[in-house]
């Protein structure tokens, strides 16, 4: 029996349901134990940012803090630095831009990068996923018709990844370093960016004798 295997797609720009912001904080010294004492107390201030915006800020994980050392431009030692970065999550709605604009104005404060994020619960998912169904099946109609043949059973239907590790959140990155680069001045506002959300899906059907009626 003739067969005919297909991917479908759909894709929809979705808003996301938090945002993820990478917070470094710096703190140089000439011995390694001041540079610890300052960065300690950038981070209390940081984290006093973070425990004013309440409810916004949904969690943080610091990373382990690092200690290196710094030279000048002829390689002579120049001090140490002291560095923490840290992985914030907050809703997309509210005062994020004061929220930004408290994390940097920290002393050896800087947000690197900031993440849109659709979660894989998002309804979104379930949409596109039957969307790209409905375009997998409208591929066959278009093969079968042409070779004179007509739709069959459904024999399977699976995702291109099936098997693989759980998706992860769709996100939309974006650099401040970046930003602040080709902005005359800082770049405070946080809105919601529209996440690209993509859906693929292989089905076979059984093709049969005659056209589709």
């Amino acid at each position: 029996m003739a067969t005919v295997t297909v991917r479908g797609r759909a894709v929809a720009d979705v808003q996301p349901d938090r945002v993820r912001l990478l917070l470094a904080l710096q703190a140089e010294a000439a011995a390694g134990r001041d540079a610890l004492a300052l960065l300690a107390q950038r981070w209390d201030a940081a984290a006093a940012a973070l425990d004013r915006a309440g409810d916004l800020v949904l969690q943080r994980r610091p990373a382990a803090v690092t200690v290196s050392p710094m030279w000048s431009r002829d390689g002579a030692p120049a001090g140490q630095a002291a560095r923490r970065v840290v992985t914030v999550e907050a809703r997309p709605g509210g005062p994020l831009g004061e929220l930004l604009a408290a994390l940097v104005a920290v002393p050896g404060g800087t947000v690197e990068s900031v993440e849109w994020l659709v979660e894989p619960d998002n309804p979104a998912h379930a949409r596109l996923r039957a969307a790209a169904v409905l375009d997998a099946r409208a591929r066959v109609l278009d093969y079968a018709g042409a070779a004179g043949l007509r739709l069959g059973a459904l024999e399977q239907i699976a995702e291109p990844d099936a098997g693989g590790p759980g998706e992860p959140p769709r996100a939309v990155m974006l650099s401040f370093a970046e930003q602040a680069a080709a902005a005359p001045g800082p770049v405070l506002e946080l809105r919601p960016e529209p996440v690209q959300v993509r859906a693929e899906v292989v089905v076979r059907y059984a093709l049969l004798p005659g056209s589709q009626g």
